[in-house]
């Protein structure tokens, strides 16, 4: 039982984590400066897309899981060592 609430607060952990970040990234992506217009639409033509605005929602939805999965292996790491500060001190001493 205690592994199932487990692995369901990892699943909502990512889950927060992801729709957290793809608000935030998403909403830096809509003010631009002027000049990427030009940038955007060239890698978009080049890369098949007709819609610029798919093409802007595509790169944030990216962006967001590139980040989430950064995120959330850094809170695991950071409570694997707050966790069990013993394992690491025996490690380093052998």
């Amino acid at each position: 039982m205690a592994v199932l609430v487990r692995r369901f607060l990892q699943a909502t952990l990512l889950c927060g984590l992801f729709f957290i970040s793809v608000r935030y990234i998403y909403g830096a992506l809509l003010f631009y400066p002027p000049w990427h217009d030009s940038y955007s639409f060239f890698i978009a033509e080049s890369l098949g897309f007709r819609d610029i605005e798919l093409f802007d929602s595509v790169l944030a939805l990216m962006a967001g899981v590139i980040m989430t999965i950064v995120e959330y292996l850094l809170i695991r790491s950071i409570w694997r060592r707050r966790r069990c500060p013993w394992k690491n001190s025996e490690i380093s001493n052998h």
